[in-house]
Formats: structure tokens, sequence, C-alpha cells
């Protein structure tokens, strides 16, 4: 379905990130993604592919994106309550598997589908087992921060492991990249891993499962390839 999504409020996230709350006008799977347009100068014609951070539970559609110099990215960080942008949807097999529990991977903006699915979880009160290892640079770059904090209090069934890769004195949680040791450290049988972010970061991490010996079957990857 195609429609003009109208701009229902706006916010920085986190560091050089961006989020937009529109209308919405479908329904769909948390986890799935939207083909977006912008009238800008661009020479994709101000098209992306953006995936849906909200729940199927709001009534709303979320989209954040990393702030760049690109002409779609400076038509999407000036949007303002009352604009409108072209949204086409849903689609998209990477979604939530209620059956199984799920160790989700995500690095900076990726974590936009995982967002969808924990919120879908946590709404629902589903048994579903859920642990995010989500990895920043900085503390302030971490997207949707006080929400998933929120959420792994309301929802006993999701653990939340932020990471920081940069220098950071006051940090006590994790630390460094998602690597095979890391994974190693959460995995659980039978679980099924979701893997999303930059198309550098999701081929390391790909590697880091392998190293630790997961079930390729078992793993569902997203990257932001071309974002």
């Amino acid at each position: 379905m195609q429609y003009s999504a109208k701009v229902l409020d706006a916010w920085d996230e986190a560091e050089g990130i961006r989020t937009v709350k529109f209308s919405r006008g479908f329904d769909f799977l948390p986890g799935q993604f939207a083909v977006v347009r912008l009238p800008c100068d661009d020479t994709r014609a101000g098209i992306r592919t953006l995936s849906i951070a909200s729940s199927p539970t709001e009534d709303f559609l979320l989209f954040t994106t990393k702030l760049s110099d690109s002409g779609f990215k400076h038509a999407f960080a000036a949007l303002k309550k009352g604009d409108l942008m072209t949204v086409k949807g849903p689609s998209g097999n990477f979604v939530l598997d209620e059956k199984r529990e799920a160790i989700m991977i995500s690095g900076g903006v990726g974590i936009t589908p995982l967002r969808s699915m924990i919120k879908y979880a946590t709404d629902k009160s589903l048994s579903t087992k859920i642990t995010l290892l989500y990895s920043n640079r900085t503390p302030g770059g971490i997207a949707y921060r006080k929400d998933l904090e929120d959420m792994s209090k309301e929802n006993n069934n999701f653990r939340l492991v932020n990471t920081i890769t940069g220098d950071t004195a006051d940090w006590k949680g994790e630390r460094g990249r998602i690597d095979e040791n890391m994974i190693s450290k959460y995995a659980s049988s039978g679980a099924r891993y979701y893997i999303c972010g930059p198309p550098a970061m999701v081929e390391a991490v790909r590697n880091a499962v392998v190293n630790a010996k997961i079930d390729q079957g078992s793993v569902m990857v997203e990257d932001f390839e071309g974002y």
C-alpha cells in the first residue's frame, strides 16, 4: 500500500541520529520495512528503504536515520509537523519468530527493526526471551536508550546489553565490539539470531557467529547497504 504519511512529531534520537513520527496507513509485522520518497536533490530520486522502528501495537510509524550530507538526509532532517512523505509497504522477511528465544545483535541505527520487535513483545506480554547486544561508540550514540531501558524493566523476558567501543571513562557496561567471545557469553541453545546494521558491522558479526559455532540456519541478517 502507498499513501502520503503526515509528520506527527520529530526529534533528535541520539548523536547524529534523527527520528520522525508519521501517521500510519497500513498493518505490518515487527521487523518489516517500507520504501519512502521525499522530494529532494538526490541521485536516487529521494527514494530510500527504511526499517519501521515502531511496533504493530503502536498507531503510528517511526523512521530513524543516521544523518549525513545527502539530499535525502537533509530533507528528512528538515521534516516538521504537518509535512508529508510518500510511504509504500510493508515488505521484508526479517520478522520476529515468537516461538523461539531471540539473540539480537546490532550497531548504531541498525537497532530500528529490533526496537519494533522488542516493543511488540513487551506490549503483547509475550513469553519470548530476548537478549539485545547493542554496540555504539559512545553512550550518547545509543538510539532509543530510555525506551530500551524502560522496556528492560517492564519486560522480564528482555535483557538489554549495551556495549561501548570508544574510550568512555564512566561507562559501567560491556566494552568493545561484539565479537566471538561476547556472543558466546550471551549465546543460548535453540535461539534465533537477528543481526542488523551497516554492512561492515554485519559481516564482522556473521564471522564471529560462525566462530562461536552458532547454527547458521538460526541466523537472520538485515544490512543497511546503500542506506
